[in-house]
């Protein structure tokens, strides 16, 4: 789009949210995709959740459940160390890497295929049933990535 910002700055004026602001710069920014293994995700003063700790899917790009699912995790941690009476800053990163970052490894091999075999995998998926129906479950939350990388064999895909 040519006149980008001229048409966000509007949107910003007619929500009532742009009084004297001028824009010097405005560019867009990557969503880390697929989160880091170890990687520190809380301090003691801090909590990071979302998109902000590369919580996106690998194949989809999707963060909205990710963002709440992490919130939900945070949430928790903070409750516990209100009943302690200290927080521990590893118990988050740990929960997020157990439930999220191993589904996301998964889903990282799965996307190499369907990304590197584009059209292969197009036809995969739209040929066979047992491919296309794993992946409607792990939309819809009946499966993980890591339960369809070890579901579907491996010969569908070489």
């Amino acid at each position: 789009m040519k006149d980008l910002k001229k048409y966000f700055y509007t949107y910003l004026i007619n929500k009532g949210n742009a009084d004297g602001y001028i824009f010097k710069t405005l560019m867009g920014h990557q969503i880390p995709i697929g989160g880091t293994r170890n990687e520190i995700l809380s301090t003691q003063r801090a909590i990071i959740v979302g998109d902000a700790a590369g919580l996106a899917d690998p194949i989809t790009g999707e963060g909205i459940y990710y963002g709440l699912r992490s919130g939900q995790f945070a949430a928790e941690v903070i409750q516990r160390s209100f009943n302690r009476g200290y927080l521990d800053s590893h118990e988050y990163s740990k929960q997020i890497n157990d439930e999220i970052i191993d589904d996301f490894k998964c889903a990282g091999y799965l996307a190499k295929v369907l990304y590197n075999l584009s059209f292969n995998s197009y036809n995969l998926c739209r040929k066979i049933d047992k491919i296309n129906e794993s992946f409607l479950k792990v939309v819809t939350g009946e499966y993980t990535y890591k339960d369809i990388f070890y579901r579907i064999p491996i010969k569908y895909f070489f």
